[in-house]
């Protein structure tokens, strides 16, 4: 992994972090390289070569969490991937990190608004999530940060339903429950987030803006429960691949 560039924007001690009631957290990915072996078919190596230069695009990104007293918004900020609109994949790619995460730690309301052939709200809940914090420390820069782990239901085109492990790194000292996609609920900040290939990183923190930060909750689109929107979504099987690809 790349090194973690940490730049804190703040004008006061983190001992002093949790008097603060707004600020704003920016993200970055880093992808993990699919590497070929000289086993692999032409085909093969032409694919991993495609998704690394996609790779490119997603690890461009820039994502904002953006926090106000209970609230919080998470969400691509899609001005800021300047010179890569041209690359192939991008729009792709954009799509595939248009939703917006919003969560409230006083409801316990969880929204993520997703935009495919219409918008949907996918409503659940902050108690939904049951993190395992084990006793994995590691620094991230000055930093002191454990280890949690857990599981959620996912669902792919060719796996499913299927359960997925996701990673984090939280820092106790920066106390606040929050991290990337609305994984939070941790005794501290998540300095790191990993799903599948992915790793979300901390590239700035700014605990005292210059602008008033609101949190606009999203309520565009038709309420739907995670269960439900996975049964819109499509499994791609030996018996239907045909008419998935026009056969």
């Amino acid at each position: 992994m790349r090194p973690i560039y940490l730049f804190i924007f703040c004008f006061f001690y983190f001992s002093a972090i949790d008097a603060q009631n707004k600020g704003n957290i920016v993200y970055r990915i880093v992808t993990d390289e699919l590497k070929s072996q000289e086993n692999h078919s032409q085909a093969k190596q032409s694919f991993y070569k495609l998704m690394n230069s996609m790779s490119l695009i997603r690890d461009s990104l820039y994502f904002n969490l953006d926090f106000k007293d209970s609230e919080s918004l998470f969400y691509l900020d899609k001005g800021k991937n300047v010179g890569m609109s041209n690359e192939r994949g991008y729009n792709s790619i954009i799509k595939s990190f248009s939703s917006v995460f919003y969560r409230n730690n006083d409801t316990k309301e969880l929204i993520e608004q997703v935009s495919t052939d219409r918008i949907y709200l996918i409503t659940s809940s902050t108690k939904d999530l049951k993190w395992e914090i084990t006793n994995e420390e590691k620094k991230i820069n000055q930093y002191l940060c454990y280890k949690a782990v857990t599981t959620i239901k996912a669902r792919s085109l060719t796996k499913g339903d299927h359960f997925k492990k996701i990673q984090a790194w939280f820092c106790p000292e920066i106390p606040l429950n929050l991290g990337p996609n609305n994984f939070g609920g941790l005794p501290g900040l998540i300095f790191e987030l990993k799903i599948g290939m992915l790793t979300y990183y901390i590239e700035s923190l700014n605990f005292n803006p210059k602008a008033g930060t609101e949190i606009v909750k999203p309520t565009k689109g038709k309420e739907i429960t995670r269960d439900e929107y996975f049964s819109l979504k499509p499994v791609i099987t030996k018996e239907n691949f045909k008419e998935y690809i026009g056969g």
